[in-house]
């Protein structure tokens, strides 16, 4: 009664906990995952050690006594941390009531 053919375009279910996509596109998937979080860990690493680096600094500036520099020092990097805090809370925070009430 029914038509030869009509099963024909039905494809099987994958066996349970299969996943239904290719195997290739899943690997992609994998590496592509891989890969973020590789350039997250590395970005995390570099932005610390800058940090790290300009603190080092601004205490070699105060151990030799130069107040001068060191408050210079403290300085760019305070505002160089709220800046930074600022762009990350205007783009990732758009459309929060919190930050709108803040603001």
């Amino acid at each position: 009664v029914f038509p030869t053919g009509v099963y024909a375009t039905f494809e099987p279910l994958p066996p349970r906990g299969a996943s239904a996509r290719p195997v290739g596109e899943r690997v992609r998937d994998r590496s592509k995952r891989a890969l973020n979080l590789s350039f997250d860990i590395f970005t995390l690493v570099l932005n610390v050690s800058d940090i790290l680096s300009d603190v080092y600094i601004a205490y070699q500036y105060h151990r030799d006594g130069r107040k001068v520099y060191f408050a210079l020092a403290v300085t760019v990097l305070v505002i160089a941390q709220i800046a930074y805090t600022g762009l990350f809370v205007t783009k990732y925070h758009r459309g929060s009531s919190y930050l709108s009430k803040l603001l």
